[in-house]
């Protein structure tokens, strides 16, 4: 669970236990919509405006990668992210 404090991981179990390995993929979008068609993937973006977001579709997006997000799908208008921060944030 989440504490807000930078410590180990005391994990035992549960679905993160048994990750062998990351890897960075700096790639192009076709690639990537390839890469998300097998897994969800980790990735950076830029979340300065997040605290604005009530709803809908996103699209105040900067250059700045610095929110980790897991991208689970994409549709042909836009990406499907999942956000960790929580309903009551921002």
């Amino acid at each position: 669970p989440w504490s807000g404090l930078q410590k180990q991981c005391s994990s035992q179990s549960g679905s993160f236990k048994n990750i062998a390995g990351s890897r960075t993929v700096s790639t192009n979008c076709n690639d990537l919509a390839l890469m998300v068609a097998q897994q969800p993937i980790a990735v950076f973006v830029d979340g300065n405006n997040f605290q604005f977001y009530r709803s809908g579709i996103y699209s105040d997006c900067g250059t700045t990668p610095n929110v980790g997000l897991l991208l689970t799908g994409m549709t042909d208008n836009y990406w499907r992210l999942k956000n960790s921060l929580g309903n009551t944030w921002g």
